[in-house]
This record gives C-alpha cells, structure tokens and sequence, in this order.
C-alpha cells in the first residue's frame, strides 16, 4: 500500500495527541547499508556497484496505543538509459489500540504466531501471520491465548475487498471476499502453538499454516520449532540465498528451527523444504548460523546456506546445488553498530561476492 505524505501526517499526529494521556515511550533507528560492489564470475566477471539503502524506523508504545512508521530508500544505478538515482524500496506502517486488556483493534499490523519465525534467513514465514495490510481484531479470553480475524483492504490487483462470499470469478477478474484468522497460544517459557487461515472463502487461494515450538530449558537460549504450510496457489519464502533471488515455493512445504545461546555463543539452524513436486528450481533450503561475543562491543559470525534440487516428477533436469557462506564483524559502540561482512555463493563453477557493510544508529 502506497504511503502518501497524508499517512504519514495523520501517524504523527496521533502520536503526538495521545502522547500526553498514558505513559509512553519511543524508539527510532536509522541504518545505512550496502554490498559496495557484487562480482559475479560465470563466463565472464562482471563488477556492479551494489547500491546504497537508508532505512528509518519510529516506533510509539503505550498502554493503550502502539503505533509505528517505516521507510527505505535506495540509490543506485538503474540502468543506462535512468542512470544513478533515489527510489523508494518500501514503506509501512502500523497502529495497534487496546480499548480494554482483553482486545486489539489493529490497522495495517502484521501479526505473527510464535513459531513461524526462522532464525538465519530472520523472518517469520508468511502463512504464520494473522494480521493484514487491513483491518484486524485480536481477542485476549485466556492467559497466552490469542485470536484473531482479520481483513484486508484490497486485493493484489488494487481492486476494493467486494463483501461478496463464494461468488467470485476469477475469469472476470472478481474474487471472494477475502478474510482471515487464526490463533497461537504460549505457556510461559514450555512451548507455543499457533494456526492461521489466509483468504478462507477463496478455494483458489485459501492458505493455512500449523506451527508449534517447544523451549526445553524452560527460557528463550534454546528453542525448537516446527511447521506445516499448505495453499491451492503457492506457499513463497523468498529472497533466502545471498543473492536475494532463490525461493523455496510449494503447495506443501515444511520448516524446522533451532535456536542455542551458551554464554558468549550462539548457533541457530533452519531447514525449508516442498513436500510436493512441482516445477521448482529448488525444494529444499538450509541455513545454519554460528556467532561468538568476543566481548560486549565486538562480535563475530558465521552463516552458511545450502540449497538443493530433490528432482521432479515430471523429469525436468535437476538444477546445481547452490552453496553459500558469509563471514561477518560487528562492533556496538554507545548507540552506534557497524557491520562488515564477506557473501560467497558458488554453483556450478559460477561464483557471487558482495560485501555488505552497515552503519545503524538506534535511539
């Protein structure tokens, strides 16, 4: 959803307007990054300036009211004819209100259940929301329990979210009124489950997701998850390898999780897999990271990434397995982290490098 200056206007001042009726608090973060230059080596090498992204984030929290705003901006070349210029890469915002303890009216919020989440790629899978670009109610009736339902305020063709159940064409272009819900509930630090239903009415679309995590030592250092996707379309976990091109895509797809902080290490492991066979490049993902905190400032890391093509019934060829790995640094002082790092991705004789660097600065 477009975000217009109005948007924006109207966010500030409703923050500003109840600021003065609870007792609230803010944050902002502002992070500048880039991969300075890609190489890609295949027949011949090729050098590309990587582009650079700002990248602002306000964020309002109160008793009653939550509230937040995101935007992110690119400069880069965009080719011969454009040439170096700015362009927006995205924008969002939410607000949540809490008229009693027990409810959440929430606006353009996406609201995840605990265990979508994956640890390496740092996203939480997509079937695994409850909440909307729309409009969306969250009920509260038990400690740890939470409901929802959920509507959108468009569909992906820009058209309004016609009130019109199963009488949709698809052939004319009219869908069915598209709604959600779903609910997680969490016991303390044991374990959490959480299902979801996107566009239940729609048989062509409707999309579920069951997920569920357990916490063995009773706390947040060690975490296994679990979870089961299903769509009539397409299940997508985008944007996974270091190139931000390879997907996991799957009418049926699986993912497992596990997350280990010992002292000054950490280590997470994820696996994204598609049950069905279907014409996809790839079917099965895995991503392992490992980090040490030399100290309370300076850290390092290490990311490995694998993707494989398990073959497919229709005897399409098998694609090359892809292997990926990245080195990084990062180092907090005061208010300010700095990152550096070193992307490597082979396949088939062909390699990738960039090097992302970054510089956020949190409020």
């Amino acid at each position: 959803m477009k975000m217009t200056k109005s948007i924006v206007a109207s966010f500030v001042a409703l923050t500003m307007g109840i600021s003065g009726a609870f007792a609230q608090e803010f944050s902002f973060s502002n992070e500048v990054s880039s991969d300075l230059v890609t190489i890609t080596k295949a027949d011949d090498t090729e050098k590309d300036f990587a582009g650079i992204s700002e990248k602002a984030e306000f964020e309002f929290k109160s008793e009653k009211v939550d509230a937040g705003v995101m935007v992110e901006f690119t400069i880069d070349d965009y080719g011969a004819d454009e040439g170096y210029g700015f362009k927006w890469t995205d924008y969002n915002y939410y607000i949540e209100f809490r008229p009693i303890h027990e409810i959440t009216l929430a606006w353009h919020d996406d609201i995840y259940t605990t265990a979508s989440y994956l640890p390496v790629w740092d996203d939480n899978v997509s079937t695994g929301n409850f909440g909307s670009d729309g409009f969306t109610v969250v009920t509260r009736p038990y400690p740890g329990l939470r409901i929802s339902a959920t509507i959108p305020f468009q569909f992906e063709n820009d058209g309004p979210n016609t009130i019109n159940f199963l009488n949709g064409d698809s052939d004319s272009g009219e869908d069915d009124f598209d709604f959600g819900f779903g609910f997680d509930y969490t016991l303390g630090n044991l374990f959490s489950v959480g299902f979801t239903m996107i566009d239940a009415v729609d048989s062509d679309e409707r999309s579920y997701g069951v997920f569920a995590s357990i916490m063995p030592k009773n706390n947040e250092d060690f975490i296994i998850s679990a979870g089961f996707s299903g769509s009539e379309s397409s299940v997508d976990v985008e944007e996974l390898d270091f190139t931000d091109e390879l997907s996991i895509s799957a009418t049926k797809l699986y993912q497992v999780a596990c997350v280990y902080n010992y002292d000054a290490l950490s280590f997470a492991a994820e696996i994204v897999g598609s049950i069905d066979k279907e014409e996809n490049f790839y079917d099965l993902y895995t991503g392992v990271k490992a980090g040490y905190a030399i100290d309370d400032a300076l850290s390092v890391s290490l990311t490995g990434k694998l993707f494989f093509d398990l073959g497919n019934e229709d005897g399409i060829d098998e694609a090359e397995t892809v292997m990926g790995f990245c080195p990084e640094v990062e180092y907090v002082y005061g208010a300010h982290t700095f990152s550096f790092g070193v992307a490597f991705q082979v396949c088939d004789g062909d390699t990738f490098v960039k090097f992302p660097v970054s510089w956020k600065y949190d409020l």
